[in-house]
C-alpha cells in the first residue's frame, strides 16, 4: 500500500477484486488498458480523488449505427465504499471522456475537475456466466468498430444489457449521451 493511503483505500481497491463485483468487470489487463489514457487526468485531480477508485465504462460507439471509422467512446468515473453501507458503493458522475478509432491513441477530454456523487450502486458477487460475459469486452468492442452484422447483435446486446443491469447508476448517465445506441439495445 502506498504511504498516506488508509484502510478505506485498501478495501475500496481490494474488495471488488476479491469478490468480482460489477466495478471489476473484465480482465485485469483490459481494465488497465482502458484506464491508461485517463491516468494523467486522474492524478491531476489530486485530493479531489482521495478515497475514490477510478473506473472506466465499456466502450460505446461514437456514432450509431457504427460506421466505417469505428470510433469508440469511454467514460471515466469513480466509486468508493462507505463504511455504513455493506452491499453498495457510492458512484461519482463521469469526470472524463475518451474517444478514439482502432489503432489510434484516444483523445481525452476532462468533463469536470471534481467528483460529483450520483448515489449508491448495489454490488454483489458476479455469477460465473456474468464473469465470462464481462471478459468478452475486447471482443464486443471489436464488433462495434465496423458495421453491424446479424451474427454480432446478440453478443453486443447481452454484454451491454448485463453491464447496464449491474451498473445502473453510471449507466443512467450514459443513456442520454448515446440515446440511439441504448434504444437499440432494448434492455429490459
Amino acid at each position: 500500500m502506498m504511504q498516506g493511503q488508509g484502510r478505506r483505500w485498501m478495501w475500496a481497491t481490494m474488495l471488488p477484486l476479491l469478490f468480482g463485483t460489477a466495478h471489476a468487470q473484465g480482465t485485469a489487463a483490459a481494465r488497465a488498458d482502458a484506464s491508461a489514457p485517463f491516468a494523467a487526468a486522474w492524478t491531476a485531480m489530486g485530493t479531489a480523488a482521495r478515497d475514490w477508485v477510478m473506473a472506466v465504462s465499456p466502450p460505446v460507439p461514437a456514432h450509431w449505427p457504427p460506421d466505417a471509422d469505428g470510433a469508440l467512446v469511454r467514460y471515466a468515473y469513480a466509486w468508493t465504499l462507505r463504511l455504513h453501507i455493506a452491499d453498495g458503493s457510492e458512484v461519482a458522475a463521469p469526470w472524463a471522456r475518451s474517444e478514439g478509432k482502432p489503432g489510434e491513441a484516444p483523445r481525452v477530454e476532462v468533463i469536470r475537475r471534481t467528483l460529483e456523487s450520483l448515489g449508491i450502486q448495489g454490488v454483489r458477487p458476479m455469477l460465473p456466466a456474468e464473469l465470462q460475459l464481462a471478459g468478452r469486452e475486447e471482443e464486443v468492442a471489436a464488433l462495434l468498430t465496423s458495421p453491424l452484422s446479424p451474427a454480432s447483435e446478440p453478443l453486443i446486446r447481452a454484454y451491454y444489457c448485463k453491464w447496464r443491469s449491474l451498473n445502473g447508476v453510471i449507466a443512467a448517465t450514459l443513456v442520454p449521451r448515446h440515446p440511439e445506441f441504448f434504444a437499440w439495445l432494448r434492455c429490459r
